[in-house]
């Protein structure tokens, strides 16, 4: 078994390897063929070494060492040239949304430090508290370089249309689907998102004008609120010029140096007002004259005096959906603001390439805004406040708790937080808090919204702990690269290791049950023996077993069952689910093959192999003592199937007009409870008290565990099992039969409770395996 030291050699070894192969130097030959020796086995380490590769993106490493053929590799490397880097966390936030956000920037940094080429950090180890990263020789790392320029990455076009825009045409953060939130005010991080916000905005108001030309009246007078709206920003903008330019007057007659001091802080305070020059605001106004009042075609003037960054912005704007569009609620008040928000945008990005933002304007979003690293060289300090969240609210972010200036405060909305009016300690009612811009920018780069159509999952390897890692640079870039493949053709948005889950039938089925339905159904049973699941709750995450889902993905993929069917949600899908929560797979399994439109299709053998292992997988997985209940049903169930069997085929034989096989068949199984009711019930359709057990592949596992039972009520099964004419067989009788029920009554479930649960599972569990005699219609089971 490879250890935490082994993980981590080979983790600084193959990342210096990459560093050098990249840089165009020719590494060592003891370091490839020892990479090459790990790479071309069949052990964790090659697991180890394949996931780091695809983690450091080098291809030219990869080819190598699949080329290479190893010569005498070393049995270890000693010294790999470079350095180890401890960062330190900032604090996570409390509230879902804003915690999910913040680790899953966290979690992507990590991946793109492992890609960089000139910036290379690969993670070691990390906890809930500092990541340990491994520099490879060649590689510069500088935390706060670093940081701006994964900043810059995030939030470049090609990464906005991933997440943001992505986020917008998958589902609506409202409650209501016509509802919406109000414009935001996003601090100005790069050009790009300029571009994506202004594309955003342009396709919403161009959905609710076509809309509104629909009913001219309403037009009309929609015009008039959103005209006066926009007159009454351009009035205030020139109010603030006209008072600065007066205390502008009044400082150049002022000679006293304390009354000067207090003239030009005013004149920074009235600044910080200013979102538009004298230029702009002359324009907007000459516009606006021209298009007689009417803003839609002010909005069409405006575009075409600034045609590169509207062309820009139109061809970014077929990105979003009907959907994205409607995300803001267009009423009268919202659609002036994000009129006058758009040239807010326009204005700031010509001023920005021009260079000239803060000659002309003093507002701080007009600035481009640097984001607070999340990984510090040295621990956070935390700023000191009194307890409860209602005093001194508005000098504190409600997100993150950090400490507010005038000139770093937003309003929390729905983009940042799930549910953003709050009732304060100590508040008469419901207010929306301040936030940091910090907070604004990481909720803007994350896709996860957590909202009635959405359940937000975790993803961790199940190997990390054994390696002594926790999302290092190998684990996490081998999941970061099997959640991108898997959300490529789904609806589903992955972030680091988190994957948001998207539908609208949560709300039918709940939370838990629709997080346990969706991931089996996208996954393959053997993805969650490499991979635990945990449910974003807020503070503490809810870990989803991984034998359950292991066993749902088994069962409804053999069965061929959806969530949903036509428009209706699959009820006894979700009734077998609750079943699965509560560890009852036997009742799971008669829930499913007890309805009459899957009677038909447990009759073909793939489906009942496919059954019968997902037996198997649920109790290994789960460990044989807290699976002993269910490998006793499964036991006894094989036991005596071969009588039910016999049974069926004993009145087929006499073809008695007045006896029904199913019939019963059923009537035998019923009476399971009672072992010479049973066997009495048995001999009344045969003389035989010997049956056979036969080993196929639709029941090896059922055969394995009763062979286990009869070797365990000390029958001699050499003696038992014999084959004929290729087939392998148990020989039971019904003395065999009754030493099993007195094994279980006296030994395992004494209690009258416990008996008739076991005895309950094991009639379920001969029922579902003859299909048809089980199914729910008037009359039977």
């Amino acid at each position: 078994m490879i250890t935490g030291k082994q993980g981590t050699g080979i983790l600084k070894l193959a990342s210096y390897v990459a560093q050098q192969i990249q840089t165009g130097q020719k590494p060592a030959d003891a370091h490839l063929d020892y990479l090459c020796r790990m790479y071309q086995s069949s052990n964790a380490e090659a697991d180890l070494l394949r996931a780091l590769l695809k983690s450091l993106d080098v291809p030219q490493l990869e080819r190598l060492l699949r080329r290479r053929r190893s010569g005498d590799a070393p049995d270890e490397v000693s010294v790999v040239p470079g350095r180890e880097v401890t960062l330190y966390k900032t604090t996570l936030p409390g509230e879902i949304q804003a915690r999910v956000a913040t680790d899953s920037l966290i979690a992507r940094y990590l991946s793109w430090l492992a890609r960089h080429p000139s910036r290379r950090a690969v993670a070691l180890v990390e906890s809930d508290r500092h990541v340990v990263f491994f520099v490879p020789e060649g590689s510069v790392l500088d935390p706060e370089e670093a940081w701006d320029e994964f900043i810059q990455f995030t939030f470049s076009i090609e990464e906005l249309t991933r997440t943001f825009v992505a986020m917008l045409n998958t589902i609506h953060l409202s409650e209501r689907e016509t509802g919406g939130f109000q414009v935001p005010n996003f601090p100005i991080i790069s050009y790009d998102s300029r571009l994506i916000i202004l594309a955003w905005l342009l396709r919403g108001l161009e959905q609710k004008h076509s809309d509104l030309q629909k009913n001219p009246e309403k037009l009309e007078a929609w015009n008039k609120e959103i005209k006066s709206r926009i007159d009454e920003y351009l009035e205030k903008q020139a109010k603030i010029y006209h008072e600065i330019s007066e205390v502008k007057e009044q400082l150049k007659h002022e000679s006293n140096l304390k009354r000067r001091n207090s003239l030009e802080n005013k004149i920074r305070e009235k600044s910080r007002g200013l979102e538009l020059s004298l230029e702009q605001m002359d324009q907007c106004k000459t516009l606006l004259e021209r298009a007689d009042g009417n803003p839609f075609k002010f909005l069409e003037l405006y575009r075409s005096a600034h045609p590169i960054i509207f062309a820009q912005a139109k061809k970014l704007s077929e990105l979003y959906t009907r959907r994205a569009a409607r995300q803001i609620g267009w009423r009268k008040n919202r659609m002036a603001d994000a009129i006058i928000e758009i040239v807010r945008l326009v204005s700031w990005s010509e001023l920005y390439q021009q260079g000239k933002e803060t000659n002309f304007v003093g507002a701080v979003r007009a600035r481009p805004f640097r984001v607070k690293p999340l990984l510090l060289e040295a621990p956070e300090t935390v700023d000191p406040r009194p307890p409860g969240d209602n005093t001194d609210r508005s000098r504190f972010c409600y997100v993150c708790g950090r400490l507010l200036s005038a000139d770093d405060r937003a309003e929390i909305n729905r983009l940042i937080f799930e549910s953003p009016s709050q009732r304060l300690q100590s508040s008469g009612g419901e207010e929306r808090p301040a936030v940091c811009y910090d907070c604004v920018v990481i909720a803007l780069a994350s896709p996860l919204k957590p909202s009635k159509q959405s359940v937000i999952i975790r993803l961790e390897s199940v190997n990390q702990d054994r390696l002594g890692q926790r999302r290092s640079a190998a684990v996490l870039g081998r999941l970061e690269s099997f959640l991108r493949g898997l959300t490529l053709s789904q609806l589903d948005l992955a972030a680091g290791n988190y994957l948001m889950l998207t539908s609208g039938e949560r709300v039918k089925v709940g939370t838990t049950v629709y997080a346990h339905l969706r991931l089996a159904e996208l996954f393959d049973h053997q993805v969650f023996m490499e991979y635990k699941a945990f449910m974003a709750m807020g503070l503490s995450d809810l870990q989803l077993e991984s034998h359950r889902l292991a066993f749902l993905s088994l069962l409804i993929k053999a069965l061929q069952l959806n969530l949903t069917e036509g428009s209706e949600v699959n009820r006894p899908l979700a009734s077998a689910t609750r079943y699965i929560l509560a560890d009852e797979p036997i009742l799971a399994i008669y829930e499913l093959v007890s309805q009459p439109n899957i009677d038909q299709r447990c009759r073909q053998e793939k489906v009942r192999i496919e059954i019968e292992k997902s037996l198997e997988v649920w109790i290994h997985m789960i460990g044989e003592n807290r699976a002993k209940t269910i490998t006793d049903v499964v036991a006894m169930a094989g036991l005596l199937y071969p009588f039910v069997d016999r049974t069926l085929q004993e009145v087929r034989r006499k073809n008695n007009p007045g006896l029904d096989p199913d019939r019963e068949a059923s009537k035998l199984i019923e009476e399971v409870e009672e072992v010479f009711n049973f066997l009495y019930r048995f001999a009344d359709h045969t003389t035989y008290n010997t049956t056979r057990l036969y080993c196929n592949p639709t029941n090896w596992f059922t055969y394995e565990q009763t062979k286990a039972l009869l070797e365990k009520l000390g029958i001699p099964v050499n003696e038992r099992e014999k084959s004929e004419n290729d087939s392998r067989f148990l020989e039971i009788n019904t003395n065999d039969v009754e030493a099993a029920y007195k094994r279980f009554a006296e030994e395992d479930y004494k209690a009258d409770a416990d008996w008739r649960a076991f005895t309950y599972r094991l009639k379920l569990a001969l029922y579902s395996r003859f299909p048809g005699l089980g199914v729910k219609k008037e009359g039977i089971a």
